[in-house]
């Protein structure tokens, strides 16, 4: 597939960003290699379908596993009528395959697995808001003047009005921060929250990306003071315990069967946070 940009939204997101961190931490944002500095933003063929009633609302957000950062394209054989899961963006919603629409990246992801197992689980419809973009650290989603995050912001509230709350968000991030301090992670996920419509969280355990190999004992340490002090955050889906045979070459980014795995651990999780 070609690379899709949008020079409007990138360039008022990397001049807000620019703005805030100086151009060292621009070169540093994409890091992550196999995600392209660029939000999957254009439709293409997909059409825009009335958004379903009685649907559970994702939000998917975090670092590069998080967004279209697998190898394996999930799309359905041919667009249902009535498709399950469902990606909103711009105002629309429109059947979800990858790439997620909103999310940096054009590979594939898990998202969009996920969504069809808990749809399948719950029998309603889901419909998923992604806001993934790689290497970012959680600074840059706390930031007061953060672009990133003030976009998919904007995005959630234009669901709201549409009638599409959030049940849920999924929190997938961490191997930019394994070298931060634990109270200081655990407050910054605190500030994150604060700044989110309320709904329950899925924190997932994530740091393992080389040249980091390990799992970062600070990180959990971080997550599990900040889910003993805020009501509604569910700990337990843990990325971390994936080994080589789950990711790609770069024992960061999943591969297929990492993506699928992770789909369903997240899908549980979700059906046992909203009491399905």
């Amino acid at each position: 597939m070609a690379r899709l940009r949008s020079p409007r939204i990138l360039s008022a997101a990397l001049a807000g960003l620019l703005a805030l961190f100086g151009a060292a931490w621009a070169t540093q944002l994409f890091a992550e290699g196999s995600v392209p500095p660029h939000i999957h933003d254009l439709p293409g063929d997909r059409k825009p379908l009335p958004c379903p009633d009685n649907a559970l609302v994702i939000v998917l957000f975090g670092q590069s596993l998080s967004a279209n950062s697998g190898t394996r394209l999930f799309r359905p054989a041919s667009e249902p009528t009535v498709p399950p899961a469902y990606n909103y963006f711009a105002g629309h919603c429109y059947p979800l395959r990858d790439p997620m629409l909103g999310a940096a990246g054009d590979g594939g992801s898990i998202g969009t697995p996920m969504a069809g197992y808990v749809s399948a689980a719950l029998r309603r419809p889901v419909v998923l808001i992604a806001g993934g973009i790689g290497g970012t650290s959680i600074v840059q989603w706390t930031a007061r003047d953060s672009a990133m995050r003030d976009l998919l912001l904007d995005r959630i509230a234009d669901a709201r009005r549409a009638g599409l709350r959030p049940a849920i968000h999924v929190w997938v991030q961490g191997e930019a921060d394994v070298a931060m301090p634990a109270a200081s992670y655990a407050n910054e996920l605190g500030r994150l929250h604060a700044r989110m419509p309320a709904a329950p969280w899925i924190v997932t355990s994530n740091s393992v990306c080389p040249p980091s190999a390990r799992r970062s004992a600070s990180l959990d340490q971080a997550r599990s003071a900040f889910a003993s002090r805020t009501p509604g955050i569910h700990l337990g889906v843990d990325m971390d315990a994936l080994g080589p045979a789950f990711r790609q070459a770069d024992g960061c980014h999943l591969n297929g069967d990492g993506q699928e795995r992770v789909a369903r651990m997240i899908a549980s999780a979700v059906v046992q946070a909203l009491g399905g």
